[in-house]
Formats: structure tokens, sequence, C-alpha cells
């Protein structure tokens, strides 16, 4: 049966196809006004009239998916609604899930898994560090674009941490054949949970089939939480030992005996491809010897190849060759080949090339316990800092990201937890505290220091802003006119914009709406925690702690009455002695309100009257 919806529109969105279906809804396949392809997930006409909860976890995912922006996750569009029923359009992927792969191919080569087991994890990773758990990970929810590229979707049923559980109490969600012990139990939901998830799936991807199966999910359950999973390597026997011992790792059955994070994982799987390929060129290189050999020396050999002469050479070469090793293995890279490399990752500029740059075993490390000397060592210094001091502040924003979360970024050591509590003091608006602490952190080495320094200089900087906002203020007193900041559609204006309509407020002596709108700025720039620690535009982080400051402490009363009042006042002042001053008032009125109150209208129309006043012959302010 045809459906009645292709060929139709939902919103700005022509319906092609028709993509799939499960519970909830219906995914199209849809073209956008302006061309581009897009994924659109339509929740049921039923569920959408009869079951609020429904709608609200359909919704809750749209949410999910706008807070995580990364490479391996599908993106999210818009969101909007359809004869009542919700929707949301997402990043089309043109490609085919990994489980449409393995029914076709049967299993995949371990290369291959690990190759895709890193590109889940980078996105598992970046969805645990903003406080989000899949809960449902297997492969049908795992992308394949034609380039190879892997995409993690499907989060209908994953857990914001930070938000109330949205499921019926003691009622175990996902796919049984995929869930780790303590959802089949009901409990506790962590980063783990996913992690047995992951080895699940490697093991399903490197063998073909799941590490248990039952004719019912109570059997399943039974098997996650009771039986020991077989090695992959005894159904696939090239599978490496270093697979097996991952992927049983990833399967214990208790979370705090699996690996800490995502990351670490990835980490596991690019040593492992790294020793199998030492491991091959070791083997070849034995096989190249034994083709040597030929059998035994014929009678009666010339004198070269007497024991009396092999004996030695033989000394000889094997000296020669534990030279050349020693070399190889423990002579260190030149000056010019470190820096070179410290260079190139300088300008990659991403997240990799940064963590390894702040490595202790990285190129910039080693050239500075080799070079320090070096004419070349300040510059490589100033880009070791950097890197470890962005490291730091990447820790910091995890923390910041999961503040209030039921699992929580633990600090490194003890200087790593006074950074975390003067983080927490700017966060709180606290700002002479904040500066005290990071203070204290100034000779403490890296990578803190170096954090520490980036911050203060933040800090030193407040100051300076509230005096630019308070000299706008006293040029448009003189001026007769409020004029806006210059705008545009980026997140930095759009906050700018707030912070200032905020102040002005302020001036016009109303709290609650200045308290409002630097509240509203601080969570807009929070949207990209990962902008405003790691690579700030000018000014964002000074925006930012001038707002959280405004925005500290009680929230004052919001006295709808008091506030036409207080406009009606100013106006009519503005009206009986007209003024350049009087005139400014009027403009920020109108900027400050507009729309919602009506009298900016007749604010506006007497800042022209008295312009026009103003500007006339003879006429004097």
């Amino acid at each position: 049966m045809a459906d009645p919806l292709v060929g139709q529109s939902i919103g700005p969105f022509a319906i092609l196809g028709r993509l799939g279906a499960g519970a909830m809804g219906v995914v199209y396949k849809a073209r956008y006004t302006n061309g581009a392809l897009v994924a659109l997930k339509l929740m049921s006409g039923n569920s959408a009239r009869v079951e609020p909860d429904s709608v609200a976890r359909f919704e809750r995912e749209a949410k999910i998916l706008q807070q995580l922006k990364h490479e391996r996750i599908v993106r999210l569009y818009g969101t909007g609604r359809h004869n009542g029923s919700p929707y949301y359009a997402m990043e089309f992927v043109h490609g085919e899930n990994l489980a449409e792969i393995l029914h076709r191919k049967g299993k995949l080569a371990w290369q291959e898994v690990a190759e895709l087991g890193r590109q889940l994890c980078e996105a598992l990773q970046h969805a645990h560090d903003h406080g989000v758990v899949h809960r449902d990970l297997k492969p049908s929810n795992l992308m394949i674009a034609k380039d190879g590229s892997l995409k993690l979707a499907d989060f209908g049923i994953a857990k914001d941490l930070d938000q109330t559980q949205l499921t019926s109490a003691n009622c175990a969600v996902g796919t049984a054949a995929y869930m780790a012990p303590e959802q089949c139990r009901a409990q506790n939901i962590t980063p783990r949970t996913d992690l047995y998830s992951l080895g699940v799936v490697m093991f399903e991807l490197l063998t073909g089939t799941r590490p248990f199966s039952g004719e019912s999910s109570v059997e399943i359950f039974q098997k996650h939480l009771q039986e020991k999973p077989q090695k992959p390597s005894r159904l696939v026997y090239d599978i490496p030992a270093g697979f097996d011992t991952l992927v049983l790792h990833l399967m214990e059955k208790i979370p705090d005996r699996r690996p800490p994070d995502a990351r670490t994982v990835a980490d596991s799987l690019t040593r492992l491809e790294e020793r199998q390929e030492g491991l091959q060129q070791v083997g070849a290189t034995r096989a190249r010897r034994k083709t040597k050999r030929s059998g035994k020396m014929p009678q009666g050999e010339p004198f070269y190849r007497s024991i009396w002469v092999i004996g030695p050479a033989a000394l000889a070469f094997l000296a020669g060759m534990a030279f050349f090793g020693w070399w190889i293995f423990f002579c260190p890279p030149s000056p010019g080949s470190l820096a070179a490399e410290v260079e190139r990752l300088d300008r990659d500029g991403g997240d990799e090339a940064w963590r390894t740059l702040a490595e202790p075993s990285g190129p910039a490390a080693r050239y500075m316990a080799l070079y320090s000397d070096n004419t070349t060592a300040p510059r490589i210094k100033a880009v070791l800092d950097r890197a470890q001091a962005r490291e730091g502040e990447r820790l910091l924003r995890r923390h910041m990201g999961q503040k209030g979360q039921r699992f929580k970024v633990e600090p490194p050591d003890a200087v790593g937890a006074r950074a975390f509590a003067a983080v927490d003091q700017e966060e709180a608006g606290a700002l002479d505290d904040a500066r005290l602490a990071w203070e204290g952190l100034l000779g403490e080495g890296l990578p803190w220091s170096a954090v520490a320094r980036r911050h203060l200089w933040d800090l030193a900087a407040v100051p300076g802003f509230q005096q630019r906002l308070e000299s706008a203020w006293g040029t448009a007193l003189e001026e007769g006119a409020v004029r806006p900041p210059t705008t545009d559609s980026s997140p930095l204006a759009r906050a700018g914009f707030l912070a200032w309509r905020g102040f002005l407020a302020d001036q016009l002596g109303d709290s609650f709406l200045g308290y409002s709108l630097a509240t509203d700025a601080v969570a807009l720039i929070r949207e990209d925690l990962d902008t405003l620690m790691l690579s700030p535009p000018a000014d964002m982080r000074t925006l930012y702690l001038y707002c959280r400051r405004r925005a500290r402490g009680t929230v004052p009363a919001n006295v709808v009455e008091s506030r036409r009042e207080n406009i009606a006042s100013r106006l009519g002042r503005a009206t009986a002695e007209p003024s350049f001053a009087a005139s400014a008032v009027l403009s920020a009125i109108a900027q400050v309100y507009e729309p919602t109150i009506d009298l900016a209208a007749l604010g506006r129309e007497a800042a022209n009257q008295w312009k026009k006043r103003a500007i006339a012959p003879g006429s004097a302010p």
C-alpha cells in the first residue's frame, strides 16, 4: 500500500519516499526548499494524540540531537509539527546501515572492525561528554556512508543524564541482544553501559554471530547477567589475541571493570593495529630468511665457507646489526625532524593534532627534553604550552558540561581539583573568588599554570567590557539616541545584543529584565561549550564572564505593573522635558522592550519628534 504522504509536503520538506518505520513513527526521504536531501522523522498521528509520554520522548530525541554536533553523529536540521504530530529533519546519509552490510558479508575483517570501532568511539565520547548515553547501540543504528565513514543514529531511547527519565521505573530499555547487565536489571545507567554494547557489536562484526542468543528476551537477559562470552577468536581464528582481550574487557559484567571511557577504547584499537603491523613485518623477515636456507653444504667447500672464516664474520655481522638496531631504536631524532612534526601538527589544528602535541611522549615534549638549548626551543615551548593548556581546558569543558549530572569527570589530581573549583567560581559569577583561585595556580606547572594565565587574562578584561558599555550609554545620552551594536546571525553577536539590552534594562531600572537577558546570553553561549573553552572568538569569554556576574544571586522580582508604570513615567518626563538625554531614554525603551510592550512605538515617535526640534534653526537642547 502506497504511503499517502509520498509526493506531499511537510512544512518546507517535499516527501520523496519512505525509508522505514518504527514503533513511534516513520522516517521519510525528503528534500528541503534549497534542494538539500534530509531524513525526516514524523511521529505517528495516533501516538501523538493519545500518548503524551511518547511525544515527550520524541521531542527529547530531537533535543539530544540538537546538542550533539559531531561528524560521527547524524546532524539535526530542524523541528516542526504536521497536523499536530511532531517531526524533525536530520542529516541524510548516502549509504546503508551496518546490519545490512553484515547480512550481505556475513562478518567483517578485524581491520575493518577496528577502524569502524574507532569512529564509533569518537561519537560515543562526544555524546558522553555532553551527558548523553545512547542505550541502544546495535548495527542497525550505525550508518555507513559510501566513503566508509560511520554515523551514529537513533537516539530515541538515549538517556540525558541531567534530565528526568521518561521511561517507566524498573523497566529495562534497549534491544535485548546488546543490553548491558545493568540495563537488564533496570539499574543505574552510565557511559560504560554503552561500552558493554560496543563490545557486543564488535563481537558480532568480528564473528558474524552474537555472543548471547535465546528464544526469549528473558533468556538472553539471564545470559548477559550470568554467562561469560567466549573469545571471538574461537569462532574466527585470524582474530588477534589483543582483540579478544579488548572485547572481553568491554563485556565485563561489573561496569567499573570496563574501560574508563570510549577514548581509551579507541586508543586500544590503534595500539592493537600498530602491534599487529609490527608482528607482520617480523614474520615477513623470518620468512625471507627461511627461503634462503638450502640444505647441507657441499663436500670440499671453499675456504671462505670454513667455520674459521664464518664464525668471525658472523660475529662481526651480529655486532653491526646490534649497533644498527641500537641506532634505530635509541638514537634520538634530529631537532629538525621533531620541529617539523610540531609545526605540521600546529598547522593541522585538529583535536587529534592538539592531543598529540600535548602528550608527554609527543614531538614537542621530546624536543624540549632533548634540545631545550636550541634557538627554536622557545617557539616549540610556546606550542607545547598551548597544547597542554588546551588539554586542561578540554577537561574543564567536560566538567562544565556534566555539572549536576549523575556521572562527573573526576579531576586528575589535587591541583586539577583546584582548577575545577576555580572554573566553578566563574560559573557562579563569583569573579573575584575565581581570580584568587587562578592566581594560586600560576606556580603549579603545566597544564594548569597556562590555563590559569588564560583565565586571568579573561577576568582582567571584564571591567574594560563594563566600561565600554557605560561609555556607549554616556555617548547615547549626549547624542540623543542609542545605537544598537552591529549584529549578525552568529551566536556571539546575538549574545552580545542580549547583554547590551540587559545593560540598558538596568539603566532603565528594570533589574529583572537585566538579569533575565544576561541569563539568556549565558545560555546562548553555552550551547557551544567546545568553542567557548577551546577556540573562543575575541571577546566571547569576556562577554560570558560579564553575563555570569550580572546573572549572579537571587532572581529579582518580576512585577509587570511596576515595569509599565516605570516606562510610562519615563515617557511622561521625556515628553514634558525634552532633551538629548530624554531622547536617549526613549530610544533605549524602544530597543529593550520592542516588541513586547506597545509603549515602545510611542517612545520611538516621541524620540523622532525631539530630534526634529533639536535640529530646527534656533532650537537649543
